[in-house]
């Protein structure tokens, strides 16, 4: 379907002068030329990084131009077109600029991954370092003559597996995945063949599954005809569960046992089959011995023959307290773990005859409160296995909180152990006073614990170091205070707790949270409960500073979250006894530094006075300001209890946020803050706009943490006047650029001039005092590399310490991570002042700042599928297959998404990939008529008449966003074909200039002349196309295309570790498909009908992005 040149222009001249008489409101015309471009001249003393704002003649920042922007050596030029970091158009005067030069980003350097064992701890590309688990203790371990099999609980995690083969030193050589979501595992057994492993799915259903060694992949052998144990009480009250406590093998059977149900269950290997299920009390842990079949039972190890059938006693009621798990060493020697409710914690050890020989480990085993000493004997949750060739005892247990696997010797000396972290992505809680001490809380809706590991920062060792942990009751004193009954408590009364919100719970207040005082350790929750605590005694409520409103009711003082009567309390225990007494509490009614405040966030300072943040008027989110206030120390009693009146509280500062309202069309209610710091003569916090929360995208999906983040920003405040100096950092609706981020949830703290961001895509942030951005820490979630420097959680919070000269960042994953923070340094660059002119004001363009910053344009880094290996070969199908690369590798990299925005929604995300030949191009569309296109114009203008998407590239990049089109600038321009019913493929490049061009076209209106050099098939250029549906409510189509660019006919050949300039934008049709409504960029311009062919037809480089062909 082709219609000749000459009736193109033709119908582009009558539609030109038709739509010139009419005097269109929004002509389609780029808008380059009539932007404003304010030139800001700078030197670069060398190639490296250059970080540039400007700054009103109050100093408040107006716009970051450059953020880590890398240079070459030299006199250099940024451009601004007169508008504010929102997209505001700013007035006429006079701007201050600073910049910073740095040849090197912020880096850092590994210290330590504290509470997490391997060679070495984190992640490896070949899959050897990291150990155990991250949701759980370990349980079942096994051996044969040359290896170990750990099992941990539970995992949240497809690489770090939590069922790992190692050799007896802890090398790990081989993981072994199991089959469904979070399912639990239990006793394992294995020989030189198979391993066997107990798993529990979905709480419904105990399995066996069987693995051949070395295999990752096993398959389910048998499911066990055993009834489900249900939770009697706590909140897990309901919940239905089991547990496989025990395993054993001959070369034929498999032996299990089920304790709640009294089961020993022999089931044949080859075929699963359960060939008998035998009743035996208490049936717990369980050996072969040549012809016979150990069991405990109870408190006594019975014999079986191999059938099932009684054999007599082996160990008698009354050698232990508690029996479960049993191993047998190579002799005879068997081994009994006195472990369970009541029991000894030890090992005794009995010979072949049931004759007792010795215990290994103290009475008691290792301490279950305060200091950590792990040679002094065994913990809870007890599981054991022979090691290989009978050498030594392996043992999964904990021991004073910590998650650990030992192996120790026939004669009970401790010879090495190793640590499992629990995966975790709470805030790090650090003490000033105590910056080498790593402390970790057990959630508020659990029963209270609180562990410490010590680091030695210079060796780059760390320890256990103390635990305790307390019963649920001691959260409540609801007798005397009883705790708000705010929503989604999950320790309701049905579960046999109280019901109110358990205010009493240990923590740390996520921002100053924990002091040293006068030699005493202090830690006060986000409630305001305060506790004394160390290594020698478990914490002891001494005092509360409650943070949110509450009410005198007869002999009760009620606590509410946001709402009730403006009453605060404050407790001191003035009589020693831990408990609350309502003659120790202080009532203040309406004080006046609190007014109408809802609830206060609450930080110690240095001398322990209380720091509150409140927010102005009932609604926290509209308040213009935010008020500092200090509730001070009053006194410390003799045995150091703290006392606090919230009738003392006074004001210190008003901060008045600043409006985040931008030049777009999302309108802004308020802006909340949060995570408050103090910078020294600076107030730092995070600021975060709400309103109609547009729907945004992100690099984790929608609706995930990147997409929550609507111009959330870190912002600066002067101590001095509370006036905020700046507010910086834009959202990213893919890879964070320079100076974007994906959602800070916290800020980590100063680092000299410096402030940080912990983000919660597992990533940080680095700001100057100034506003200037210095760069990322971690690799983040583009850049998930298996090695010391990746966090692989949703980072709630990150902290940053400081111990002599050198600083640290601390951030939760499985187990927490130390590293030391290495900033760059700075040189300032003389930059002159900037003059905004009264023609710049009033014809500078307010702009979405949801969108593409004008004087910015997107980079999209490319990888190479020769680098990784894609699950299946990449197939131009319309699919998007994610096993053909799409979306990342299986050796976890990550593969870009660009995402191209129009008026807030999204219109298109795209994806790349590249070989030797082709660059893959897949974009995953939506609009209002899917890809309809009439092609009333074609080939000259197919941008005309309906739906398309396009790709634009500029081989020659040496000047990134420049105005004039170079040789070899082509844009390719793909559609569909839908006009006379039939379906037809259409697809052309177009060169402005190209020498030796053929089918040199003019493209003409009454009013401009574009000319083509070349406008041609892309020889062996590949495309599929597949609607996917529509939704109604909406009223959106959803649509796929694939692509193959033939790299040579682009003149891209051999591209690898090249730059070029690019672009690509989609078409949007009418309904009919025979006319352009809108077009898209991924660089940021939007167009709308076409009313001027030359000038829709333009090549533009000054906005396109740029595109990085990767080298792996």
């Amino acid at each position: 379907m082709r219609h000749s040149y000459w009736c193109c222009i033709v119908a582009a001249l009558a539609v030109s002068a038709a739509a010139a008489a009419e005097k269109p409101a929004v002509p389609a015309k780029a808008v380059a030329d009539q932007a404003v471009r304010i030139a800001v001249p700078y030197t670069a003393p060398d190639k490296g990084y250059v970080s540039l704002a400007l700054y009103d003649q109050a100093g408040v920042l107006m716009r970051n131009l450059l953020c880590a922007q890398y240079v070459e050596k030299g006199a250099r030029t940024a451009t601004w077109d007169a508008t504010t970091d929102l997209g505001l158009a700013v007035p006429a005067g006079s701007y201050a600029a600073k910049a910073v030069y740095f040849s090197e980003p912020p880096a850092l350097a590994m210290i330590a991954k504290v509470g997490s064992a391997g060679n070495p701890p984190w992640r490896t590309p070949d899959g050897k370092g990291a150990w155990g688990g991250n949701l759980g203790p370990g349980t079942g371990i096994c051996a044969n003559q040359t290896a170990v099999v750990a099992a941990w609980v539970c995992v949240e995690d497809n690489q770090i597996t939590g069922v790992q083969q190692m050799d007896a030193d802890g090398g790990i050589q081989v993981r072994y995945s199991t089959f469904y979501p979070w399912d639990c595992r239990w006793a394992c057994a294995m020989d030189e063949r198979n391993l066997y492993l107990g798993i529990l799915k979905g709480g419904k259903e105990l399995q066996i599954a069987e693995y051949a060694l070395g295999n990752p992949r096993g398959k389910i052998l048998v499911t066990l005809p055993t009834a489900m144990a249900i939770d009697p009480g706590g909140s897990q009250k309901g919940r239905t569960y089991q547990v496989l406590n025990g395993m054993a093998l001959t070369a034929e059977r498999i032996y299990a046992t089920v304790t709640t149900n009294d089961e020993l269950f022999i089931i044949e290997r080859g075929t699963g089959k359960v060939l008998d299920t035998v009743s035996v009390p208490g049936a717990h842990g369980v050996a072969v011995v040549k012809d016979t079949l150990l069991v405990v039972s109870a408190k006594q190890v019975l014999r079986y023959t191999l059938d099932g059938k009684s054999d007599g006693v082996l160990v008698k009621a009354g050698a232990m307290k508690a029996p479960t798990a049993l191993c047998v060493g190579v002799d005879g020697t068997v081994y009994v773990a006195d472990s369970g409710e009541g029991g000894t914690r030890q090992i005794h050890v009995f010979d072949a005859g049931g004759k007792p020989l010795r215990t290994l480990g103290k009475a008691g085993g290792a301490a279950t409160q305060g200091k950590y000493d792990g040679a002094a004997g065994f913990g809870d949750g007890l599981w054991l296995c022979m090691g290989p060739g009978g050498k030594a005892l392996f043992v999964n247990d904990v021991a004073t909180g910590f998650p650990r696997t030992s192996r120790w010797s026939l004669t009970g000396q401790l010879e090495q152990e190793w640590f499992t972290g629990i995966g975790d992505n709470a805030v790090v809680p650090m003490n000033p006073g105590r910056p080498t001490e790593i402390l970790k809380f057990g959630g508020e809706f659990d029963p209270s614990s609180l562990l410490a590991w010590e680091v030695d920062l210079a060796k780059k060792t760390w320890r256990p170091a103390w635990g305790f942990s307390r019963e649920h009751a001691g959260s409540w004193h609801d007798e005397v205070i009883r705790g708000h009954e705010h929503g989604g408590n999950p320790l309701s009364k049905d579960k046999g707790f109280p019901g109110t919100w358990p205010i009493f719970a240990w923590g740390s207040a996520k921002e100053g949270g924990l002091r040293t005082f006068k030699g005493r350790n202090y830690m006060m929750s986000d409630h305001g409960a305060i506790y004394t605590y160390g290594p020698d005694a478990p914490p002891k409520l001494v005092a509360m500073a409650f943070s949110h409103r509450c009410e005198k009711q007869g002999e009760v003082l009620q606590t509410f979250f946001n709402t009730g009567p403006v009453n605060w309390l404050a407790w001191a225990d003035r009589n020693g006894d831990a408990k609350p007494q309502m003659s120790e509490v202080a009532v203040a009614a309406k004080p006046a530094a609190l007014a109408d405040a809802q609830w206060v966030r609450l930080a110690f300072d240095d001398q322990l006075n209380i720091i509150a943040m409140r927010w102005t008027g009932p609604d926290y989110v509209d308040a213009g300001a935010v008020e500092i206030c200090k509730l001070p120390l009053l006194e410390i009693l003799p045995d150091g209890v703290p006392v606090y009146d919230w009738n003392k509280v006074e004001s210190i500062k008003s901060l008045a946020k600043p409006t985040l309202q931008g030049g777009g069309a999302n309108t802004v209610r308020g802006a909340f803050l949060s995570s408050l710091i103090d910078g020294g003569d600076s107030y730092y916090a995070l600021i975060e706009a709400t309103g109609d929360h547009p729907k945004l995208g992100g690099i984790d999906g929608d609706g995930w943490w990147a997409s929550r983040n609507w111009r959330k920003k870190i912002c600066r405040f002067d101590k001095a006047t509370g006036a905020c100096r700046w507010a910086v950092g834009r959202r990213t609706p893919g890879v964070a650029q320079p100076g974007e981020m994906y959602n800070p949830l916290m800020l980590a703290g100063c680092v000299g001039d410096t402030v940080i961001a912990s983000d919660a895509m597992g990533c940080a942030w680095v700001w100057d005092k100034d506003g200037l951005y210095l760069g990322r820490l971690y690799n983040g979630p583009d850049d998930k590399r298996a090695d010391a420097f990746t966090l692989h959680i949703e980072l709630q919070g990150a902290r940053v310490v400081t111990v002599g000269d050198a600083s640290y960042i601390i951030a939760n994953e499985v187990g927490t991570t130390v590293h030391e923070i290495l900033l760059p340094r700075r040189q300032p660059l003389a930059v002159k002042p900037v003059t905004v002119t009264a023609n710049h004001a009033s014809k500078a363009k307010p702009w979405d700042p949801d969108g593409v910053t004008p004087t910015e344009r997107p980079v999209y880094r490319v990888r190479p599928l020769a680098a990784h290996k894609p699950d299946a070969p990449l197939v131009i199908d319309g699919a998007i297959d994610p096993k053909e690369g799409w979306h990342g590798f299986s050796d976890g990299t990550a593969v870009d998404e660009a995402q191209v925005w129009m008026d807030g929604e999204r219109v298109a995300r795209v994806r790349a990939l590249y070989d030797n030949t082709n660059l893959y191009l897949a974009y995953v569309v939506r609009t209002a008529n899917g890809p309809v296109n009439a092609g009333s114009e074609l080939p000259i203008c197919p941008f005309v008449s309906g739906a398309y998407v396009d790709a634009s590239f500029a081989p020659d990049w040496s000047q990134p966003q420049r105005p004039d089109v170079r040789e070899g600038d082509v844009r390719l321009l793909i559609a569909q074909i839908t006009g006379k019913g039939a379906v037809e493929a259409f697809q052309r490049g177009y060169w402005q200039k190209k020498s030796g061009g053929k089918g040199a076209q003019s493209i003409s209106s009454p009013v401009a002349t574009v000319r083509m050099e070349q406008i041609a098939e892309i020889p062996g250029l590949q495309q599929a196309w597949k609607v996917m549906g529509r939704d109604d409510r909406a009223k959106r189509v959803d649509w796929q295309v694939e692509l193959a660019v033939p790299l040579a006919a682009i003149g891209l050949a051999n591209p690898k570790g090249r730059s070029v300039g690019f672009d690509t934008s989609i078409g949007i049709a009418n309904e009919s498909g025979n006319g352009r409504e809108r077009a898209a960029h991924w660089g940021g311009m939007s167009e709308a009908t076409v009313v001027d062919r030359p000038g829709s037809s333009r090549l533009l480089p000054e906005h396109w992005g740029t595109l990085i062909f990767l080298e792996r």
